[in-house]
C-alpha cells in the first residue's frame, strides 16, 4: 500500500488511508446423467469493498467515496 500524500495545510482529522477488501468464490459441478446427457452448474462471485476510494494526493477523506461492488453470475 502506498502512503497517501496530502497537501500542506490539509486538516489532520480528514486524512485516511485507502482500504480494500476482495472476496472471490467460484464453484462448478458436473454430473453425467447418462452416456448422452450431462448436467453442469457454475457459480461465480467477485466482491470488492473499498473505503476512501480516491483518497490521496490532494483528495481528503471527506471528498472520497466508498465502493461496494459485488458481481455474480450463475449458469
Amino acid at each position: 500500500m502506498v502512503e497517501p500524500f496530502f497537501a500542506s495545510g490539509a486538516p489532520d482529522g480528514d486524512r485516511e488511508q485507502n482500504t480494500e477488501t476482495r472476496r472471490t468464490l467460484i464453484g462448478k459441478i458436473t454430473w453425467q446423467l447418462n452416456a448422452s446427457n450431462r448436467l453442469l452448474g457454475l457459480v461465480d462471485y467477485d466482491g470488492k469493498t473499498e473505503d476512501y476510494r480516491g483518497v490521496g494526493d490532494v483528495t481528503l477523506a471527506s471528498a472520497s467515496q466508498r465502493q461496494d461492488s459485488p458481481t455474480s453470475s450463475t449458469t
